[in-house]
């Protein structure tokens, strides 16, 4: 599951032309499969994979790891989902019908 957080950094949001405003918020989004997680041991290695993550490049030492996904689908419709720092274990019944 791809969950948004319900706090958006609009400061980071400018700077990539993303209107925030138009955002869902605490809600799962959709699904992808994890297939991978990339290990940044270097900030020369994070810088050079800016334009896969777009993090903040200042907070390097927040970002040590990229999670690769793949098919991902997002849901016609995002479902309202409290959320929680890191990975967390969604409870069902969460109303995922007809959301693809």
């Amino acid at each position: 599951m791809i969950h948004a957080s319900k706090n958006l950094d609009k400061e980071r949001a400018s700077p990539l032309n993303i209107d925030y405003t138009n955002l869902s918020q605490g809600a799962i989004l959709g699904t992808a499969e994890l297939y991978d997680v990339k290990e940044y041991k270097s900030k020369a290695e994070f810088v050079k994979d800016r334009n896969k993550h777009f993090a903040d490049i200042k907070k390097f030492g927040s970002y040590r790891f990229g999670f690769m996904v793949k098919n991902a689908h997002k849901f016609r419709t995002p479902k309202p989902y409290p959320g929680r720092l890191r990975f967390f274990e969604v409870q069902y019944p969460v109303c995922l019908v007809n959301s693809t």
